[in-house]
């Protein structure tokens, strides 16, 4: 059930979420609390997936990102008990261009209060790297009950690396 109230001809607000629309599209920066990482600030899609990541709650949450982008900012999610499932929309392809990792699940170990944490849906293109990893699961804090939906992960040194205190399903 939404419960809205216009605001103008051009915008809505409503108790769960902010958005702006015209007669064609809307905009949202977070529905239900699942953030949309094109509406925060960076200089490229990984800046902006860290800066929704960071403004997240302290349990977590979704990520979903839109659009096709390029990128050399790592996407980090480093902080212990603050899970995160990225989600992609349908035919984005994200082309990582530094030489690192691009995408690391270091969360927690055990993340019993959320079902879902991982990354689904995202064509992951790493431009035949001789030294990048494209998704790093593990480390210190762990990655336990992270699945790894739907993803296409290519031309990366290596594509998917499980390291410790990791387990994926």
């Amino acid at each position: 059930f939404l419960y809205s109230t216009p605001t103008t001809t051009t915008g809505i607000k409503a108790s769960f979420f902010t958005a702006t629309s015209t007669a064609t599209s809307s905009t949202f920066a977070n529905l239900n609390n699942v953030l949309y990482a094109d509406q925060f600030p960076g200089v490229d899609i990984g800046a902006k997936v860290n800066a929704a990541y960071a403004a997240l709650p302290s349990r977590g949450g979704e990520i979903v990102i839109a659009t096709s982008s390029t990128f050399s900012t790592a996407m980090n999610f480093n902080t212990a008990d603050k899970p995160v499932y990225l989600r992609c929309l349908p035919n984005v392809v994200l082309t990582y261009t530094g030489s690192a990792t691009s995408t690391t699940f270091n969360t927690s170990v055990d993340t019993p209060y959320l079902a879902k944490a991982g990354m689904e849906g995202c064509i992951l293109d790493g431009q035949d790297s001789a030294t990048a990893v494209g998704i790093q699961l593990g480390g210190a804090n762990g990655a336990a009950r992270h699945s790894i939906v739907n993803n296409v992960i290519r031309d990366f040194h290596i594509g998917l690396y499980s390291g410790a205190n990791s387990y994926i399903y």
